[in-house]
């Protein structure tokens, strides 16, 4: 705002977009689909049993104020296959938090693949990100989200970020796994350190859950660092490296070796 001028109003983009399927007539088929604002969910032709979803944001990145929601819901014996059409970026804020929310529905004896492509996070970038699963009995789930601090080939480097990334798995019978991720100021300043980033330029984390991923399969890969923990059915693997694209080409070798429909066509775009 200018001395004695008016103020001026930013625009913020805001947007839903939300799809559901669920078992008919022996075949995996779309319920619903609901999308508004700058959120779209698109249905690409796939020549396989289970369906994608893709869905993206058409303003092209998040800002302060943007507000940005995702739903998939899989109806009992269902599957489906959700990601994103390209890397989502979190550019600079100057007005508070950007928002994304993601909220996933898994039915009896279903199974949900949530593979969205990564996220940028460019200087002084402020991002509040909530995922929330709901499990019934007997579902599945493979979930993975990764990050890239500033865009590596062009020599970028963060000094001033702000990434909450919160996610949270339900089971019909309470909390199956919380995880909350917060990058600051002084996470990026302390980057070196051994407990901290480590010189990453790009972290990940995969979970899977369920009788369809009782065997995750993960291989080392070169200047990729990873760790694996497993118990009651549960896997949870992280990744990190100091260059984003060794890791996006470890993640793809992950969801190759794992996801029996492929990876998604998107990925390999």
């Amino acid at each position: 705002m200018l001395d004695g001028g008016p103020s001026v109003q930013l625009q913020r983009t805001h947007g839903t977009a939300a799809v559901a399927v669920s078992v008919r007539d022996g075949r995996i088929q779309l319920d619903r689909l609901k999308q508004s604002g700058s959120a779209k969910c698109l249905l690409p032709r796939v020549h396989r049993a289970v369906p994608q979803a893709v869905f993206l944001n058409t303003s092209g990145g998040i800002t302060g104020g943007d507000q940005i929601e995702f739903g998939a819901q899989v109806g009992a014996d269902a599957s489906l296959i959700a990601t994103t059409q390209t890397a989502e970026r979190a550019y600079q804020s100057v007005t508070g938090s950007g928002h994304v929310d993601v909220t996933l529905d898994v039915g009896e004896n279903a199974n949900l693949v949530w593979v969205p492509q990564e996220t940028i996070l460019f200087d002084q970038a402020n991002l509040d990100r909530k995922t929330r699963v709901n499990l019934a009995p007997g579902a599945s789930l493979f979930m993975l989200e990764s990050l890239v601090f500033g865009r590596c080939a062009m020599g970028e480097t963060l000094v001033s970020v702000s990434c909450k990334d919160t996610r949270q798995v339900d089971g019909p019978n309470g909390p199956i796994w919380r995880d909350r991720l917060h990058i600051s100021d002084q996470t990026v300043q302390d980057a070196g350190h051994p407990f901290g980033l480590a010189n990453a330029g790009a972290i990940a984390t995969v979970y899977a859950f369920g009788p369809a991923y009782q065997n995750l399969k993960v291989q080392c890969t070169d200047g990729v660092r990873l760790s694996k923990s497993a118990w009651t059915g549960q896997t949870v693997v992280r990744m990190m490296s100091p260059r984003a694209h060794a890791l996006r080409n470890a993640l793809v070798s992950l969801l190759a070796e794992n996801l029996p429909e492929g990876v998604p066509r998107v990925w390999q775009i």
